[in-house]
């Protein structure tokens, strides 16, 4: 799979698999330790983080096969880095509140939904047909190896250094995805 841009888009989607595995952890140490709200609190973000891929991923759907599939992946590889690092920012920065990560969350999950069906859909367009089994496998495999990845990360920032560096780690990584 050389020179088909396969190897490229399999960087971008296990980094933003380690991303989508370490936001909800993120956001939740966020909620509930470091702002020390409630559960409700956590419970509303976590709706928040949700509601827009729901919402908008059928019409993401749609948008990924009628345009320029590598201009929206750029697209929304840019605007989860902003996200995230305003997200990083406010946090480091102390004005950060349960509506303002509301807010963010709300963002995020906005991004999240018009970049997953672009993502799927550049796949059969860069491998060729023979080898597009193989390529759906070694993407699968890599995306779960960072879902189960990603916690262990923030996890750590977490600890090391507190959940505005986990989340600038995970802006990090849209900026190197």
């Amino acid at each position: 799979m050389r020179g088909t841009g396969f190897w490229l888009l399999w960087g971008n989607a296990v980094s933003i698999a380690l991303v989508m595995s370490a936001d909800r952890f993120t956001f939740e140490w966020l909620v509930g330790e470091t702002l020390d709200a409630s559960d409700l609190a956590t419970g509303l973000v976590f709706f928040a983080l949700g509601t827009p891929v729901f919402l908008f991923v059928l019409a993401a759907g749609a948008m990924a096969d009628r345009h320029d599939r590598k201009r929206m992946l750029l697209w929304t590889q840019i605007g989860g880095a902003i996200v995230l690092g305003l997200s990083a920012l406010a946090v480091f920065t102390d004005v950060i509140s349960v509506p303002m990560t509301m807010v963010l969350a709300v963002c995020f999950g906005t991004v999240m939904a018009f970049a997953q069906p672009v993502r799927g859909s550049v796949l059969p367009s860069i491998v060729p047909r023979d080898n597009l089994m193989h390529a759906i496998v070694v993407m699968t495999i890599g995306s779960n190896v960072a879902f189960i990845g990603g916690p262990l990360l923030a996890g750590f920032a977490i600890s090391t250094s507190g959940v505005g560096l986990a989340l600038a780690i995970q802006a990090g990584f849209f900026v190197a995805g």
